[in-house]
């Protein structure tokens, strides 16, 4: 009989360790966000839900969320109601540090999982082109202040230039990586600029299934069903 209560008492802890619900942690060193107030957000069924929160002290924060699946993105945010200024990453179910200056987020840095490493690569490529591509903005509205409307004219003709060539990399950048779901997470984020043609074309280019292949092929399904509808 004493074996028997044993065995249940064993079977009862192996279950209890099997349903325990996973975790992961986000350290946060940050300069120039003492005092302020973070929070972490996840999307659940096409909603983003807010998660946790934390209070910097000094440039450190911490972030804590139960684990659902290795393809879903976070993100963090410093204005819990906005839209804008969303730092967005992948865990996999591991622990995340994210370092940088609160003023510049797209230049932090998050580390933990190799889909990090692999969007930090990505986002290093681009950012030399976003750089030049914010002088001249910044360049030609110094220049419409001043009134100069023919180099205002030039400048707006390379920024138009540079736009063009920087989506271009990027899809390229897309096409040569179909087996990864952090490609079809960018291409489901901006199918609606990218136009119709350019996301089935690189759908076609895909080798894996993930949560954002569906959602696209969904996007793809839908627009088609559209155009047909709209012959009659």
């Amino acid at each position: 009989m004493k074996k028997v209560i044993l065995s249940l008492f064993v079977a009862a802890f192996i279950l209890s360790g099997c349903n325990k619900t996973k975790q992961f942690n986000v350290a946060l060193n940050l300069d120039n966000a003492d005092q302020q107030t973070v929070y972490l957000f996840k999307t659940v069924e096409n909603k983003v839900v807010c998660i946790d929160s934390a209070v910097f002290a000094g440039k450190t924060a911490e972030l804590k969320a139960d684990f659902d699946d290795p393809q879903i993105a976070y993100s963090i945010k410093f204005d819990k109601g906005s839209d804008c200024g969303n730092f967005t990453f992948f865990t996999e179910n591991q622990n995340t540090v994210i370092t940088g200056d609160r003023n510049e987020m797209q230049r932090w840095v998050a580390k933990g999982c190799p889909t990090m490493d692999e969007y930090n690569s990505y986002r290093d490529s681009f950012l030399p082109m976003e750089d030049e591509l914010m002088v001249l903005f910044n360049e030609a509205n110094d220049v419409a202040m001043a009134g100069d409307t023919v180099k205002g004219a030039e400048i707006i003709g390379q920024v138009y230039a540079m736009i063009e060539e920087y989506n271009n990399q990027r899809i390229d950048y897309f096409r040569n990586h179909g087996d990864s779901y952090l490609t079809h997470f960018f291409v489901n984020q901006a199918k609606e600029e990218m136009g119709l043609e350019v996301v089935k074309e690189l759908a076609s280019h895909f080798t894996t299934e993930s949560l954002y292949s569906k959602q696209i092929n969904e996007y793809i399904a839908e627009c088609e069903k559209a155009e047909g509808d709209s012959i009659y």
